[in-house]
């Protein structure tokens, strides 16, 4: 048998292990040494436990120790023959490490939480243990639990990780650990619970708020929700008014809003209101949506109508009594009613027209009437929903006009002999005779002499001599007595004619800078001749010379004109006879020559009250109507920017209208129009909010992540512009970085998110997403080109491959994992073996290893192989280990 080893000494002890090293006997009794012998006691017991009876080399390392267990060892060599001498240690080993565990990591800290989890960061301990550290644990539990779970290793040199194995919405607490070869540490202090949720922001604006259903109480509203919730649910919706022309927003709701529609009541009619609506999340209040309005309190509008049946027959007047047509109408708002006569629209401001409209009715009165008065009344009636329009016809009945060429044939002292001729026109009627009155000039009434004569002349006799007398006669037909004609002068014999009393009642209206209108009464006494006209006179301030203002007036009214803008002067008037001028009437007060002064005022078209919304690609026009004197000047803005006439834009400005015309409207016309009028008498505006639809805009934040060999996750968020509409879908298209040809993958997505698959790995790909609303496809989103991998390397190569345990039929494998998993956990290990007959490696396990030990069997006996093993991640299979020596597989024995 062989003689005894030589310098059995402990070399090494880790946690469970102890290293033994010796030399080989000096004799080895005649025949090989085949192999050594180990075997183990506990100090507490007496009996020896073999650990090993086939180690080939003179060195060994005992495993399977109790750590806190006291050990002796022995050793002896054996060949053929048998077993020589052991040889004892000197003193017991105590099975641990030369080091101790490492303290707990410090100042663990958790931030950039999101909904697809967190980064974990924390100090390095104050005491490594005396061994360097190898690597930190994370840990995580439940806050409603308490159980500690690993979710990942990361190396010594890191100090951070990102923890994604987590559920959104559910709070964790972190703790971490340090290891070394002696073992894992003690855990840090416990993190703060953190909630797995993105951060969390006030949302974005409602959407699209709208109205419908109005009355004059209340009106519904609706909208859409917003682009972003913040990161946290929307718990309801706050709804505001604002009365128009005041800056006081008030709430609408007492309670948030659940839905996305509210009635709006306790509304004072007849009053406007702006609308607008906020959203609230936990982090509060959104900024308000769009300001729709103002609106009107009032009931829904309809188109008007009117009754026109009982003037089918048309409408007979008899002057001067008033023309009247009162015509029942139906209609909300309660439609303006317009009547127009040969082709003149008709207005109050006439002298004889008067008009009324209510609810239910509108009337028209010419007061009083006039034979020129017959003819077509056209009334129309106009609202915000439409106009209609009706004919009737008015036949006006008069009194006959005055007879002609009344005069006197003859006078005596006991008569006078009248004769005249038929009158102009008899008022639509057959004349039914004449009427002649007289009157003495020392009284002021007048006597009829006859009624109903046929003749056209008459011989008074009823007069006496030395009188004066005034003759009219007077035609007749069932209208009554039409219009005198007049002797001119009194038929008198005894007494001269005199000057006529002065006018009366001089009156002024529509001055200007350059004239002014005068009208008067004439004199009570014309001097016993006849009124042959007026004469008209001005005095300018600051001089004492009265200067006429023209030729004789046959008439009581005269359009004075030459006037010197900005003089003032006073005005009378004296009456003439066939004796001369009578004396002037009291002036009138000194008026100044200016014109009349209006502010400016602006009237839209009523369709653009509510806004115009139109679709891009066609012509808006903006009309309207502007008064002011002097003329105002019209300015247009946009967006706070004068507004200029270029390639699309044009802007026609005339007396009283202003009109803006856009063609080939784009979706950056969409703005507030402002138009300005402005004179010495002030300052008007009107606005007119303009929506042009048009396709939507690029999406936003295009970002790719998640790449894996074969898929990629894209994300974005809706495009900043939607063009006016709805985003309805999105289309998704990739393309080789070496084609021109885009394929599309997707154009049906509803969300902002898609998982592109069916990549080839190591391919480098472009992707582009768009939006789409009802009016088209807007443009791209890009993305910079992607290479289909996953974001880390494989594993490098294990190492300190070792084998032992070697049997007939196999042999037990241990190695160390590599020192770089390639950024990715290791999720397994491949053994192989070399064929030399086939000159290849062949795998020995069927899934991959979790450990870092393999027992490899079912081999052939008195053969030799190598082994290689390769660690492996979601990247793939890294390089192979060292390979082994050639290992014989036998019995040990």
């Amino acid at each position: 048998v062989p003689g005894p080893v030589k310098n059995l000494q402990v070399v090494d002890t880790a946690d469970g292990e102890v290293s033994l090293a010796w030399e080989e006997p000096e004799s080895d009794g005649g025949a090989k040494v085949i192999a050594y012998v180990v075997e183990r006691r506990d100090v507490k017991r007496k009996t020896w436990t073999l650990a090993t009876d086939h180690s080939e080399s003179p060195e060994y390392t005992v495993t399977g120790l109790q750590r806190d267990s006291m050990y002796l060892f022995r050793v002896c060599a054996r060949n053929r023959v048998g077993s020589g001498p052991n040889v004892d240690t000197d003193k017991p080993v105590q099975a641990k490490n030369k080091f101790d565990v490492p303290e707990a990591p410090l100042n663990v800290i958790v931030g950039n939480v999101t909904k697809f989890g967190c980064t974990v960061s924390w100090d390095p301990p104050e005491s490594d243990g005396g061994s360097p550290i190898t690597s930190f644990i994370i840990e995580l539990r439940d806050r409603t639990s308490v159980k500690w779970t690993p979710v990942q290793i990361t190396k010594a040199d890191e100090l951070s990780a990102i923890v994604n194995d987590v559920i959104e919405n559910k709070e964790y607490i972190f703790r971490v650990k340090a290891q070394n070869k002696a073992g894992e540490g003690k855990p840090s202090a416990a993190s703060r619970p953190v909630k797995i949720m993105d951060p969390i922001e006030r949302p974005s604006v409602p959407l699209n708020l709208v109205s419908q259903d109005q009355n004059k109480n209340s009106v519904q509203l609706s909208w859409e929700t917003p682009l972003r919730n913040g990161g946290s649910t929307i718990t309801g919706y706050i709804i505001q008014r604002c009365e128009e022309g005041t800056d006081k927003w008030m709430r609408c709701n007492t309670r948030l809003c659940p839905d996305l529609c509210y009635n709006v009541s306790g509304l004072k009619y007849g009053k406007k209101y702006n609308y607008k609506v906020f959203a609230e999340n936990a982090a509060g209040l959104s900024d308000p949506s769009n300001t729709i309005g103002p609106l009107l309190a009032d009931d829904t509008h309809f188109a008007p109508s009117f009754d026109l049946s009982a003037f089918k027959d048309g409408l007979e007047v008899i002057v001067p009594n008033p023309l009247t047509i009162r015509v029942p109408i139906t209609g909300y708002p309660t439609p303006v009613a317009k009547w127009t006569f040969r082709e003149k629209q008709l207005s109050t401001n006439e002298e004889r027209v008067s008009m009324t409209t209510k609810s239910s009715f509108t009337e028209l009165i010419v007061m009083p009437s006039v034979r020129p008065d017959k003819g077509t009344y056209t009334l129309t009636l106009e609202n915000d929903v439409t106009s209609v329009s009706g004919d009737i016809e008015v036949n006006v009945i008069a009194a006959p006009s005055a007879p002609k060429d009344f005069k006197v044939l003859e006078v005596t002292r006991q008569h006078v002999h009248l004769s005249w001729e038929a009158p102009e026109h008899d008022g639509g009627s057959p004349l039914i005779g004449y009427q002649v009155e007289k009157r003495d000039l020392s009284r002021k009434t007048w006597v009829k002499v006859t009624a109903g004569i046929q003749d056209q002349e008459l011989t008074v006799t009823d007069v006496m001599e030395g009188k004066e007398y005034l003759f009219r006669v007077t035609a007749c037909n069932k209208c009554g007595p039409g219009e005198p004609a007049y002797i001119d002068e009194p038929v008198n014999v005894s007494s001269p004619a005199t000057i006529p009393d002065p006018p009366e009642n001089l009156r002024w209206r529509d001055k200007s800078a350059s004239g002014i209108f005068l009208t008067w009464e004439p004199p009570k006494y014309d001097g016993g001749a006849g009124i042959r006209g007026y004469n008209v006179d001005r005095l300018q301030r600051g001089t004492d010379k009265w200067e006429p203002c023209g030729d004789m007036v046959p008439e009581l009214k005269v359009q004075v004109t030459g006037l010197a803008e900005g003089q003032w002067y006073a005005y009378r008037v004296r009456a003439l006879n066939k004796l001369g001028a009578s004396r002037p009437c009291k002036a009138t007060d000194e008026i100044q020559a200016v014109d009349p002064k209006e502010a400016p005022e602006i009237q839209l078209d009523a369709k653009l009250l509510a806004g115009l919304t139109a679709k891009a690609g066609s012509k808006i026009e903006l009309p309207a109507e502007v008064k002011g004197k002097p003329e105002p000047r019209v300015k247009w803005t946009k967006a706070d920017l004068v507004l200029k006439a270029e390639d699309r834009v044009s802007i026609d400005t005339t007396p009283g209208h202003s009109t803006v015309t856009i063609a080939k409207t784009q979706r950056d016309d969409s703005s507030t129009y402002i138009i300005e009028a402005t004179n010495s008498s002030g300052r008007a505006t009107a606005t007119v909010d303009v929506n042009i639809l048009d396709k939507p805009g690029p999406p936003a934040a295009f970002d790719i992540s998640e790449i894996t060999n074969e898929t990629c996750f894209l994300a974005w968020n809706p495009p900043r512009d939607d063009g006016g509409s709805r985003v309805t879908n999105y289309i998704v298209e990739r393309r080789n970085v070496d084609s021109e040809i885009w394929h599309r993958m997707s154009s049906t997505i509803k969300q902002t998110t898609y998982k592109a698959v069916g990549l080839t790995k190591f391919k480098e790909y472009l992707f582009r997403v768009f939006a789409e609303n009802q009016f088209g496809v807007g443009p791209p989103a890009d993305h910079l080109p992607i290479i289909a991998r996953y974001p880390f390397d494989t594993p490098g190569a294990p190492y300190k491959l070792e084998a032992s345990d070697i049997a007939k039929d196999s042999v037990t494998l241990a190695w160390y994992e590599p020192d770089e998993d390639g950024g990715s956990p290791i999720t397994g290990y491949w053994v192989e073996r070399y064929e030399a007959d086939l000159d290849k490696w062949i795998r020995c396990n069927k899934l991959p290893i979790k450990d870092t030990n393999y027992r490899v069997k079912g081999l052939p006996t008195r053969k030799k192989y190598k082994f290689r093993v390769l660690a492996e991640n979601l990247s793939g299979t890294g390089k192979p280990s060292a390979e082994t020596d050639q290992i014989l597989i036998k019995d040990p024995i």
